[in-house]
């Protein structure tokens, strides 16, 4: 049996681009079928449900960079499966981060995130947060599993945990579109 190695960082950056190209395209095309509409020049806002074809065209860019990075690691550790998803403190602390960043809802361009909600239920945390909660740990820990094995520099892997949150947050508003929240 031969010694697992960490993959060459070109060509993880090659299919990383790749990937993410062809996301990009996939992306912008559905966005802009389903999501774009024009900003109302009375107040400024884009209908409900809708975004401005600028921010379209930047979250679909920032949701396809995310996926490219993941998805190339992926394929550039696809031999070391049982190193990189060996638990370690690094991968845990990583995937219970991204769990706690994770957007729940964007309301005018704000997200909800995971974390500071914990905050309203102190008394008493409802059933379905933990589960969310737990199950935002189950989605998360394969990706943190690839940045921390699959990445050397420290910067760089900050860096790309900063993309996964901003594809998410962007994953989000192209599904959710923009919403205002009204009492």
């Amino acid at each position: 049996m031969t010694k697992a190695t960490r993959p060459n960082p070109n060509f993880t950056l090659r299919n990383a681009v790749l990937i993410a190209l062809a996301v990009f395209i996939g992306l912008l095309v559905w966005a802009v079928n389903a999501r774009v509409a024009p900003i109302d020049p009375t107040n400024g806002i884009p209908p409900e449900d809708k975004l401005p074809l600028w921010i379209a065209v930047i979250a679909s860019l920032l949701v396809a960079m995310a996926l490219g990075a993941i998805f190339s690691l992926a394929l550039s550790n696809r031999r070391r499966w049982r190193v990189v998803f060996h638990p370690n403190r690094g991968r845990i602390i990583g995937a219970v981060i991204l769990s706690l960043l994770t957007p729940l809802q964007i309301f005018s361009y704000v997200p909800w995130i995971l974390g500071p909600t914990f905050l309203f239920f102190i008394s008493a945390v409802p059933l379905r947060l933990i589960v969310g909660f737990l199950l935002s740990i189950l989605l998360w820990y394969p990706v943190s599993c690839l940045l921390v094995s699959g990445v050397r520099h420290r910067l760089l892997r900050v860096a790309l945990f900063s993309l996964t949150w901003w594809g998410s947050y962007s994953a989000l508003l192209l599904y959710l579109g923009y919403r205002v929240f009204r009492l």
